[in-house]
């Protein structure tokens, strides 16, 4: 799946909560991050178990790659 939205229009929530749901439920989970975005002391605040999750954090040339390889 792809995020993508304004600022302000909450897209870090739903990323934030998809992620927790997958990872509560036993699911393998990978996060693309382009351009860094993700404030892991955001998402464990928000209940993301980070331990569980694959986090690549690249440029926007880099994510298709990144993707593919996940």
């Amino acid at each position: 799946s792809e995020l993508a939205g304004m600022r302000s229009s909450g897209r870090t929530s739903v990323l934030h909560a998809s992620l927790a749901g997958a990872l509560a439920a036993g699911e393998t989970v990978a996060l693309v991050d382009v351009g860094g975005g993700l404030d892991p002391r955001v998402a464990r605040r928000a209940g993301l178990e980070l331990a569980g999750l694959l986090w690549v954090r690249c440029q926007a040339d880099q994510a298709l790659g990144a993707a593919e390889l996940v």
